[in-house]
């Protein structure tokens, strides 16, 4: 079936889209939110560009690309122009009053005052503190020394162990090779605003490039390279699980329902979701 034409989001915005080919398709909010699985609710704030109401950027797109793929249009180009106009950050800066650009000379270098005086106190006040400690310190360890010889030297430090680090994008084949572990108690679920799971859709659209393997699941998939822009659907009988090498480098979406909580940026995180259960779990690698 050939994608409908998007329109222009300067001439309808996104609501205005989606609401517009629902009704030229002839199909009601109720049938949209049956087929979706998506609340009707959702559905309508959507049509009336009432995102606040959604929970978030993340559901939102989720959400704006479950319904653009439903009435057959470009989801994506739904996506990127919610970006466009939502996913903004607000300018922060240190003086009220003032943008980064008032405190930055032409050359991008930040304005410091010189002041010989002040430069030759502060040296002059670092030499005293050294000074001062190290003297502290050597009187009070020949004191202890004196008082008794004979009291054993400090014993070496011990050395604490240092966890792995988490794999990086240089690491992609060792994570590729890494045996799929039991899931641990301590694995942090990844919550999904909707029934227990009755089928295993998971959409994983690129924000940045990343390594994916899926462990358990179709396609099989060892050790992708993806860029931004990609993405993959994997589905599964009974369970999908899946590395990706940064978490916050994914969108993903189960059944079309946004998955959150998946972790910080450059954390390699295994994700498993199972038929018969609510969230997914997701464990740090």
């Amino acid at each position: 079936m050939a994608v409908p034409p998007l329109p222009s989001t300067r001439m309808a915005g996104i609501g205005e889209t989606l609401r517009a080919e629902r009704r030229r398709q002839g199909r009601s909010l109720a049938d949209a939110a049956a087929e979706t699985r998506v609340r009707e609710s959702y559905l309508a704030a959507i049509e009336e560009d009432d995102f606040a109401v959604l929970g978030g950027d993340v559901y939102a797109r989720g959400f704006i690309r479950l319904y653009g793929r439903y009435l057959d249009l470009d989801a994506e180009a739904l996506v990127e122009a919610y970006r466009a106009n939502h996913d903004t950050l607000e300018e922060v800066s240190a003086f009220p009053g003032s943008s980064i650009d008032d405190i930055l000379p032409p050359d991008g270098r930040p304005r410091l005052p010189f002041n010989p005086a002040i430069l030759g106190a502060v040296g002059l006040v670092a030499l005293l503190v050294i000074a001062f400690f190290s003297f502290r310190g050597g009187g009070e360890a020949e004191s202890e020394a004196s008082e008794d010889p004979n009291a054993p030297g400090p014993s070496p430090a011990e050395v604490a162990e240092v966890p792995d680090e988490a794999p990086t994008e240089d690491d992609g084949q060792a994570l590729a090779n890494t045996p799929a572990d039991p899931l641990v108690d301590a694995s942090t679920p990844a919550q999904l605003d909707g029934p227990a799971l009755t089928e295993l859709v998971i959409e994983v659209s690129v924000l940045q490039p990343v390594r994916l393997n899926v462990v358990q699941g179709q396609p099989p998939v060892s050790n992708a390279q993806l860029d931004v822009g990609d993405s993959r659907t994997l589905t599964g009988d009974s369970a999908v699980v899946f590395r990706v090498s940064d978490a916050a480098a994914v969108d993903i979406t189960v059944n079309g329902l946004p998955l959150v909580g998946l972790g910080g940026p450059g954390q390699a995180v295994e994700v498993s979701c199972a038929i018969g259960e609510q969230a997914c779990q997701v464990r740090v690698i």
